[in-house]
């Protein structure tokens, strides 16, 4: 009986893996069931990152154009700025070239001094040998000033007023020879 129940577990066997196996074409139909879902899956995901790289490009490109407009409105600003610069400069060196002229117009009439007419006159009508005193009082407190009232004469009068002054002694010949001195080069030079 052993040999019995062994031949029948053996036909029982054989005929369960006889039915028991199924077909494997049908494998590769669930698979290619499962390639073609995936493949679809990763074209959503593409095309979901497409539009979001889409997108992206998009904000970027705004985002360059108003920079774009915000540097070019800069350099308007920059030029406009320059040329107002460039405006002020001129304006600068007109005015420091017309300073300078004051100036050099202040350092050639700094030993003239505005003599009045009425003091020219008062020297002018007096003899000579009378103003010559005073001219050299009026020279030693203000060297200048008798330099600019000497200009201011006629030469002949302003003439004879230094050669009397000149024959006052030796300070009146110094006065004299700065006085010629001051006329001719139009500055004053002091001497002790």
């Amino acid at each position: 009986m052993i040999f019995g129940g062994a031949l029948l577990f053996w036909s029982g066997g054989g005929v369960w893996s006889q039915e028991d196996p199924p077909a494997e074409p049908d494998k590769p139909a669930a698979s290619e069931g499962t390639e073609d879902a995936a493949e679809e899956l990763l074209t959503e995901q593409q095309k979901a990152t497409k539009e979001v790289s889409l997108r992206s490009l998009r904000e970027a490109e705004q985002a360059i154009n108003q920079e774009r407009e915000v540097v070019s409105k800069q350099k308007r600003r920059i030029e406009m700025l320059l040329e107002e610069l460039k405006n002020q400069d001129e304006a600068i060196s007109t005015k420091e070239e017309s300073m300078q002229e004051l100036v050099n117009q202040y350092q050639q009439n700094q030993g003239e001094f505005a003599i009045p007419i009425q003091l020219v006159q008062h020297y002018e009508s007096r003899r000579p040998k009378v103003a010559a005193p005073d001219f050299i009082k009026l020279f030693n407190q203000e060297p200048r000033v008798a330099v600019a009232l000497v200009k201011r004469m006629k030469k002949k009068k302003s003439a004879k007023l230094i050669d009397e002054v000149a024959e006052l002694g030796e300070s009146g010949k110094r006065i004299a020879a700065t006085i010629h001195a001051a006329i001719g080069t139009g500055k004053l030079e002091e001497t002790n």
